[in-house]
């Protein structure tokens, strides 16, 4: 147990003053004291006095007697207020020790009761910084929960979008590929429209082609002069025209091996001119250079 060492010196220090005080009163009371005076040697010297007042003497001695009572009196009060002094001082110094031992244990019982107060302060402390830890920690966790929860549904979300994404992706490309088909149906079908319009076409234009064909061939052979050849001659002529059917020039692509026979025939052809073609452009194009076989008729 712990003790106020500077409160301990100072009462050491108190006590020793106070005794030393009281042995000083002491010698000071002793030193102090007033010797009975010496008598002169004439006064007390009775054979050599001549005479001597027998009164005087005994009240001199009555009155020595009597200071000296007083002086023991004075001396024995003294001692004894310096005795109570003493005492008291004592007492005075037992009951500030005792303060002072009792002031020591509440000190010391303050001490350890701040201690103990300090100890318990500082677990409470610790357990304060445990519990805020584990909060903490706590929190820590629950926050990761919600992070990886919310970061989970977030790429829920996405793998949902993602996932709407690819099917209206996919959606769209059979819409696509439905619409290609249906395009390539209808293209198909166009074109096999387009196709089989064109085949009446073609059937209708080489229709009337033939047709101006033979009108040209006829009026080939009207202009053509026949006398003095050999039967069953024919030959082969390219006819280049402009629109309207006017010649523009007559070649023998194939003769028919007789000079005169295929002079007279271009000659038929440009007497012919201007030859029967159709007025649509469309049809006049296919013409516009004919190739044509061209034997007199039987």
């Amino acid at each position: 147990m712990r003790t106020d060492w500077p409160l301990a010196l100072r009462s050491s220090v108190f006590s020793f003053l106070l005794h030393a005080v009281a042995a000083g009163l002491l010698i000071f009371s002793f030193e102090f004291t007033p010797t009975p005076p010496t008598l002169p040697r004439q006064a007390v010297n009775i054979i050599s006095a001549v005479s001597v007042d027998r009164r005087q003497v005994e009240q001199e001695l009555k009155q020595l007697q009597d200071s000296d009572k007083k002086k023991k009196v004075t001396e024995e009060k003294r001692q004894k207020e310096l005795e109570k002094q003493a005492s008291e001082a004592k007492e005075k110094r037992l009951v500030e020790e005792k303060k002072l031992a009792e002031l020591t244990k509440q000190k010391e019982q303050a001490t350890v009761k701040r201690e103990l107060e300090q100890k318990r302060l500082a677990q409470l402390e610790q357990k304060k910084k445990e519990l805020e830890q584990k909060t903490r920690l706590e929190e820590e966790k629950k926050t990761k929960a919600e992070e990886a929860k919310k970061r989970l549904e977030e790429e829920k979300k996405i793998k949902q979008a993602e996932l709407k994404q690819l099917e209206e992706e996919q959606k769209k490309k059979e819409a696509d590929v439905k619409q290609r088909e249906e395009e390539k149906t209808r293209r198909e079908q166009e074109q096999k429209l387009q196709d089989e319009l064109a085949a009446e076409q073609k059937d209708q234009d080489q229709s009337l082609i033939d047709k101006y064909t033979n009108a040209i061939k006829l009026e080939i052979q009207n202009n053509f002069n026949e006398l003095g050849l050999p039967k069953d001659l024919s030959c082969k002529l390219l006819i280049r025209m402009m629109p309207g059917g006017d010649v523009v020039e007559v070649t023998i692509v194939k003769s028919s091996g007789d000079p005169i026979f295929d002079r007279r025939a271009e000659t038929a052809v440009h007497t012919a001119s201007p030859l029967p073609v159709p007025a649509e452009e469309r049809l006049f194009e296919q013409m516009r250079e004919l190739n044509i076989t061209f034997e007199p008729l039987k």
